[in-house]
Order: C-alpha cells, then sequence, then structure tokens
C-alpha cells in the first residue's frame, strides 16, 4: 500500500460534518441512495462510501486536502485512521459520534 499523510483531526470533523449536512437534506435523497447501496458491498479492506466521497469531492475541487486519499487504497486508510484516531482521542470520538449516528439513521443502517 502506499504512503498517505495521516489526516488531521480537522479534516475527518469536517468531512464527517459536511456529509452529515448532506446527508440529512431530503434534496440529497438519491445520494443516500447511492450510500446504501455502496455499504451493501464493502468489506473489511474496502471502503467504499469514503471512495465515493473523496472522489466526489477531489472532481469539484482537485486542489482539495481530500486528493492523497483519492484512490481506493487512500480511501481505506482515510477510514482506518479515522477510525483509530477517534479511538485515540476522546474529544474526536465525542465529536464524531453523533455525527455517524446520525448518517446511520438517515441511511436506515444500524
Amino acid at each position: 500500500m502506499a504512503d498517505f499523510p495521516e489526516p488531521s483531526k480537522e479534516l475527518i470533523i469536517q468531512l464527517a460534518t459536511n456529509v452529515c449536512n448532506h446527508l440529512s437534506d431530503p434534496a440529497n435523497a438519491a445520494d443516500v441512495d447511492v450510500i446504501k447501496e455502496k455499504l451493501a458491498t464493502a468489506g473489511p479492506e474496502s471502503a467504499p462510501v469514503f471512495e465515493v466521497i473523496i472522489s466526489r469531492r477531489v472532481a469539484e475541487k482537485p486542489e482539495s486536502s481530500l486528493a492523497p486519499y483519492d484512490s481506493p487504497e487512500g480511501a481505506l486508510f482515510f477510514r482506518n485512521a479515522a477510525i483509530r484516531m477517534s479511538k485515540e482521542d476522546p474529544e474526536l470520538g465525542a465529536t464524531l459520534g453523533p455525527l455517524i449516528a446520525q448518517m446511520q439513521s438517515v441511511c436506515g443502517i444500524a
């Protein structure tokens, strides 16, 4: 696997907040369907939801801080780093917890 930079805590929070807000907007119901479809195919060694989100953002803004993660391997690294960092940093975990719960509720997953 290629080397990827460790994402900043701020980048993780910003991504989670933006995605949560986007998916919570009823006008973006089609994107919720895409996320549900991707979640159905996700495995422990893939991060298809992160792939979609990162790819879209980089397509909109090539100079995005997410650009280094715009690949299946990069998306997996980003997801795993976010999970690890949220376990190691109680403040990050407390911030991400409600966002993740809201996204899971919107997407109809437990």
